[in-house]
């Protein structure tokens, strides 16, 4: 006959409960992931009425990078309830150090991805180029290393399937970028022209157009900013593996007092923060040899407060949150299945088409092509999901 929910057995009932939570977390997440981009390119631009440009790069770097430390701790004292604690680290052994030096790594390579795409921006390499190489790199690491920790959490034939739809969802993205700059380039530039992301200015990055007959030197300046951005593609995708082994503790280094997962986000937030102040600090010195570290605080930090920095500060915010939710929902589904937020960009693209008018104008052969991107995604994150055990 058949039984009633209340009937099953209670591991039953536990699972139901925690993959609907993992569901949730992973939605919201991917909701988040997509939007954060969006605010941190809102606030680099000028507010209506604000003739004073864009502003710089860095400096709305730095409050991102602020706010989502802050945000962290904030996810630590909300998700333990306040409870007593929530605080301590297991820091008394040389395991558990081990463990919490592993997250503070997954905040390090985020960061460090972060400003391998920076610097290969600077290079003169096209954003087209980066961001589907990053992307390969990140789900293709990321996906593998989080299965082979956790073999038993993912069913293999639909993970790697899902890997691969996401293969063909950044090919078919990257095509439409292309073709919508060739269309653009034809109607109203001269044809075969592009536009690339070649430096990164005090106003934020600044689009240039590439001369045809660039030179040797810009071309192996090119090639090294390719080789930086591939470097950053296998950084992003060690970050989550790292945040596994911190939670889970595969090699038992601990002796079993594991790391909580807003403890160790906490350890992932303050870490990634660190680094990011000290990488953007660096270059504002850079841009400002006369000034001392006081004076760029006070002159180009404090004193540039605005309207559009408040942007900066919720990306910060919003993206820690969003990356707490993936590892909240990791550890319930398997951090293999989380990557299933991968699928951002189909929030990211219709964030990029309402607030910056991106692909405006676009010819059938470029909406085909972002039609197909939705698809691949949207099948990517199926499989994905599905793999979860």
């Amino acid at each position: 006959t058949h039984r009633s929910h209340a009937d099953r057995p209670i591991g039953h009932v536990e699972k139901e409960r925690m993959g609907a939570a993992a569901f949730f977390e992973l939605a919201a997440s991917l909701v988040c992931l997509g939007t954060w981009p969006a605010l941190l390119e809102k606030a680099r631009r000028p507010i209506d009425g604000d003739g004073r440009g864009e502003r710089c790069y860095h400096i709305c770097f730095l409050d991102y990078a602020l706010s989502y430390g802050c945000c962290g701790l904030v996810v630590l004292l909300v998700a333990s309830g306040g409870q007593r604690g929530a605080l301590s680290l297991p820091l008394g052994t040389p395991g558990g150090a081990a463990l919490c030096l592993v997250a503070a790594m997954g905040g390090y390579v985020l960061q460090t991805g972060n400003a391998c795409l920076q610097k290969a921006l600077q290079l003169g390499c096209p954003m087209t180029t980066l961001l589907p190489l990053q992307a390969a790199l990140c789900v293709v690491i990321g996906t593998t290393a989080n299965y082979c920790l956790q073999p038993d959490r993912s069913d293999p034939r639909l993970l790697f399937s899902g890997v691969f739809l996401y293969f063909l969802a950044i090919l078919s993205s990257s095509s439409a970028q292309l073709r919508h700059q060739f269309d653009a380039g034809s109607d109203g530039g001269p044809k075969g022209s592009s536009t690339k992301y070649t430096k990164i200015e005090e106003g934020g990055l600044e689009a240039v157009a590439e001369p045809e007959d660039a030179g040797a030197d810009a071309r192996a300046r090119r090639n090294r900013g390719l080789a930086i951005g591939a470097v950053g593609g296998v950084a992003l995708g060690g970050f989550t593996p790292a945040f596994n082994i911190s939670v889970n503790d595969q090699f038992g280094w601990s002796g079993g007092a594991r790391l909580s997962v807003w403890g160790a986000n906490m350890i992932f937030s303050l870490s990634f923060m660190a680094v990011a102040v000290f990488s953007q600090s660096r270059q504002l010195s850079a841009k400002h040899p006369g000034e001392s570290a006081w004076e760029i605080a006070r002159r180009r930090y404090w004193k540039s407060w605005g309207r559009g920095r408040a942007f900066a500060v919720a990306a910060g915010t919003l993206c820690g949150i969003a990356n707490y939710l993936q590892f909240d929902g990791g550890k319930r589904a398997g951090f293999a299945a989380a990557f299933v937020v991968q699928a951002f960009p189909l929030v990211g693209t219709l964030w990029g088409v309402y607030l910056f008018g991106d692909y405006k104008g676009a010819k059938r052969a470029t909406v085909a092509l972002l039609g197909s991107t939705y698809v691949f995604y949207t099948a990517a994150a199926l499989l994905i999901g599905l793999s979860a055990r």
